[in-house]
């Protein structure tokens, strides 16, 4: 059997194995009648699945899946929304599926065929075993990191004592990958196209949020939310989309309208004292 099949079986399993616990998800919140418990472990089930398939099978599968979602309604029942979630998915995983049965090469991400090749034992030499298993574990992993690279991405403006804050709550949280970026960044082209490079679809931001943040323009009733900040906001939302992006709002700042997509944690004074809140959105993207 060739790499490429072998890649593509191990492949095909992931995908049947999530499938029967989307199947699982739906069955249980029927039987519970606990249709909103259900909405939240399809979100966990999304973004783990998001991660096993660009991992397992190619970034770019991860992300049409990660783009997937329901028209937003505000009249619909939780019922609904697990039971046309879990369809959206289902369908996404059955089509993906039968590509990968009929044509595994082309969907296949080159990385994950080679690192598949490296791991394959060889018949022909008898190294040492303990140093090609080592040589191996790293291989496997360093194409891990070049195929699945996560960030999270601080986002502030006047309020650096909370961005320090907020990275070293994030540091006790775990093993994460951290920049920190001043929103200002439209005025600085070779940090977007540095962006553009680096920030995978599959990384989150956090943006700090503060009264600080507003301008008052002439004639404006209300301060307004800064346009440096709306522009990294706007550009982050669509490089990661709107579930990969939370705003962390400190007392007094005022939201700007058609934010309501977007996850909203608020804080008193130190942006440390909402860690549980943040740390529940990153499990739930898992980011840890």
């Amino acid at each position: 059997m060739t790499t490429v099949n072998i890649s593509g079986e191990k492949a095909l399993e992931l995908l049947d194995e999530r499938l029967q616990e989307l199947s699982s998800i739906v069955k249980r919140a029927s039987f519970d009648f606990d249709y909103e418990a259900g909405e939240e472990r399809l979100k966990r089930w999304k973004s783990r699945t998001v991660k096993l398939i660009s991992e397992n099978v190619h970034p770019r599968e991860g992300e049409k899946l990660l783009k997937k979602y329901l028209n937003s309604a505000t009249t619909r029942r939780a019922q609904e929304n697990l039971e046309d979630g879990a369809k959206l998915y289902r369908g996404f995983l059955l089509s993906l599926r039968g590509e990968l049965q009929d044509h595994p090469k082309d969907i296949l991400a080159p990385e994950i065929i080679e690192a598949q090749t490296k791991t394959a034992p060889q018949i022909d030499s008898v190294p040492d075993q303990s140093n090609e298993k080592t040589q191996i574990a790293e291989t496997v992993s360093d194409n891990s990191q070049q195929i699945h690279q996560q960030k999270v991405f601080i986002v502030f403006g006047k309020d650096e004592l909370n961005s320090l804050r907020l990275e070293k709550t994030l540091r006790g949280l775990g093993n994460i990958n951290l920049e920190l970026l001043n929103s200002n960044i439209s005025k600085d082209e070779h940090l977007v196209e540095k962006l553009e490079r680096e920030a995978r679809w599959d990384s989150c931001a956090l943006f700090l949020f503060t009264p600080e943040d507003f301008t008052k323009k002439t004639g404006s009733k209300a301060p307004l939310a800064k346009p440096e900040f709306i522009f990294s906001l706007g550009w982050f939302c669509g490089k990661f989309g709107f579930e990969r992006v939370c705003i962390l709002a400190k007392k007094g700042a005022k939201l700007p309208p058609g934010l309501a997509d977007l996850t909203c944690i608020e804080f008193e004074y130190s942006v440390s004292d909402a860690e549980t809140e943040i740390a529940q959105k990153l499990k739930e993207l898992g980011m840890i």
